[in-house]
């Protein structure tokens, strides 16, 4: 039953990247589900500029994102060009100072900062995620349930632009690396906020491949009245 469940989600992500080439070739908008299940995380990007008019329609999408209290916690350093090679550099000095560690994580997950600079490096844009509202500025002392909260609302944000982007045929890649240099990054463009993500925008001729997905009855810890 399981490995049906698996296959059949296999099956179904293979059909949604020919659907997603067929919407881009055509020009037609994307249902969400669609959207959903053909968003991938691209790695492999080329310098083509990202019109400004498609840009921002990406970053607009952030603002329809639930949040606590309606408190739009997201805050966004647009980075292009010299300024974004000034944070690569940035963080491949901080690379040289400190070693790569692997204290963030598990099991056979291996560090990726010097790929993830690359990267950066590689495409034309990259979008600073701040959260403008972290509770030892705003409250004056920490409180774990107002940055929660601020940073669940902040991924929601991030993930509308990520479904935006998709439908409108730009690759993405959300980055957790560029925390590595998070105070030297919050100092330059954001003092009082605190860095939470980055994101990589651009275009491939790369055919991203699907990760595999875990299926819904593995993820499921509970289910009854």
């Amino acid at each position: 039953m399981i490995d049906n469940l698996k296959l059949s989600v296999d099956t179904r992500a293979m059909e949604c990247v020919s659907l997603l080439e067929s919407f881009c070739q055509r020009g037609v908008a994307m249902d969400i589900r669609t959207c959903i299940e053909t968003r991938v995380s691209t790695r492999l990007f080329n310098n083509t500029p990202i019109p400004h008019e498609t840009l921002y329609d990406i970053m607009d999408a952030a603002r329809f994102a639930p949040s606590p209290k309606n408190r739009q916690p997201w805050r966004f350093a647009v980075l292009t060009g010299p300024e974004k090679d000034t944070v690569v550099h940035i963080c491949r000095n901080g690379l040289q100072a400190a070693p790569q560690k692997a204290g963030h994580l598990m099991g056979k997950e291996t560090a990726s900062e010097y790929n993830t600079y690359d990267i950066i490096d590689q495409a034309p844009v990259l979008i600073l995620v701040f959260n403008a509202f972290p509770s030892k500025e705003t409250l004056n002392h920490y409180n774990r349930r107002f940055d929660d909260a601020n940073m669940q609302a902040i991924g929601a944000a991030i993930e509308n632009m990520l479904l935006r982007a998709t439908e409108l045929g730009v690759k993405s890649l959300w980055i957790g690396d560029i925390l590595t240099e998070a105070k030297l990054l919050e100092q330059r463009y954001f003092c009082g906020g605190a860095l939470a993500s980055g994101i990589v925008l651009g275009f491939s001729e790369m055919v991203n491949r699907h990760l595999q997905r875990n299926a819904l009855s593995d993820l499921i810890i509970f289910d009854g009245g």
